[in-house]
């Protein structure tokens, strides 16, 4: 995969109740029936009639190591980086609390925080050097790993992505992260480092609630993966705006499952394509598959984290990602993916059914 370099809590806890606990009695997608929703969501996850404190999430967010390297070597994602480290927990580093209440705030219009507590056993912010792979010569922006034992996830953000490189800016404020994959293509995504924390639990919701869930649960998630993927290989043939560790081989690392989120949602460009071959990519890409942006072509697992980021982000922070193609300075193709869910199909029905699956209701 491409690896690129790369939350007034008091307001927090009326917010939480009013989005994960009044989304969850609410209807469904559009069905209206309230029963079968609520029994739907309350047989796949349990969920507790109780409201998700504020706290819970709070102590997430750890300073000092909470696991073993037995948990990781153990566990069902491939964590060399992390397990390549003599001593992970000098590599730690303390949560700034501006930053980890911004996160708080953020994680506040989550539609259900149980999601997230059943996950995640540990967030942490580590050094850029801990999230180096030594065999793509990158680091990672965020890695989401789990423990053997329960396989609740274990995730790590690097401190160049989430602090340093926002420092000019505030820590502890949104800020739109505009980038340009090559001279090219634009790309409006959103907070970085708000981006890179979901993408990373939505891997953790994953690997605990569906890939080592209930029976039920694994097959719900084997019948949406059908929707685009035939074992690792996605139904749609990939084209040249992604090439993943600098190799035309877009599956290579898919079998390693690799739980990571690169800065600029992976587009990694074949050299020497043109800005006509790159626009015509993304329409393809819109108007010919169900892959909501590039990346998510990357693997299974990545396409159901980044889809749901998008959806998230989009939904409840009213944030877009937009990839805008030029040549001369003038737009060949705007790739706006809250256009695409509102118009297309094949799109909606996808995410929807993500959305579904996850949250118990979709809001496209």
């Amino acid at each position: 995969m491409t690896i690129y370099l790369e939350v007034n809590l008091k307001s927090s806890i009326t917010l939480l109740m009013r989005f994960g606990l009044l989304l969850f009695i609410c209807a469904g997608c559009s069905n209206g029936d309230d029963q079968a929703q609520d029994e739907e969501i309350s047989s796949i996850f349990d969920i507790n009639d109780t409201h998700q404190s504020n706290q819970l999430l709070d102590d997430l967010f750890h300073d000092t190591m909470q696991f073993t390297r037995d948990d990781l070597q153990t566990g069902s994602t491939n964590c060399t980086d992390i397990l390549d480290e003599g001593h992970i927990e000098d590599r730690i580093i303390t949560w700034p609390s501006e930053v980890k209440n911004y996160f708080l705030e953020n994680l506040s219009k989550f539609p259900n925080p149980d999601l997230i507590s059943q996950s995640v056993h540990g967030i942490y912010l580590v050094t850029d050097a801990t999230l180096y792979d030594q065999k793509s010569k990158t680091t990672a922006a965020g890695l989401a790993c789990d423990r053997g034992s329960d396989f609740k996830g274990i995730i790590f953000l690097n401190y160049n992505s989430v602090i340093k490189r926002r420092s000019s800016l505030g820590i502890g404020a949104w800020q739109e992260t505009r980038s340009k994959t090559n001279k090219y293509i634009d790309i409006i995504e959103g907070d970085t480092a708000s981006i890179t924390l979901m993408h990373e639990i939505f891997h953790a919701i994953d690997i605990k609630l569906f890939m080592h869930g209930t029976p039920e649960n694994l097959q719900k998630r084997e019948n949406l993966k059908s929707k685009s993927w035939i074992g690792d290989e996605p139904i749609f043939k990939r084209g040249p705006i992604i090439a993943l560790n600098g190799s035309d081989d877009a599956s290579a690392d898919s079998t390693d499952r690799r739980c990571t989120h690169p800065i600029h949602s992976g587009l990694s460009l074949t050299a020497g394509s043109s800005a006509e071959e790159l626009a015509a990519e993304l329409k393809r890409l819109q108007e010919q598959t169900n892959f909501i942006v590039p990346y998510t072509m990357a693997s299974p697992a990545e396409d159901f984290a980044e889809t749901l980021t998008v959806y998230y982000f989009g939904v409840f922070h009213q944030s877009w990602q937009k990839r805008t193609v030029s040549f001369e300075k003038k737009p060949l193709f705007v790739h706006d993916t809250e256009s695409i869910l509102r118009t297309k199909k094949q799109h909606i029905d996808k995410t929807c059914a993500l959305a579904k699956l996850v949250f118990g209701r979709c809001e496209l």
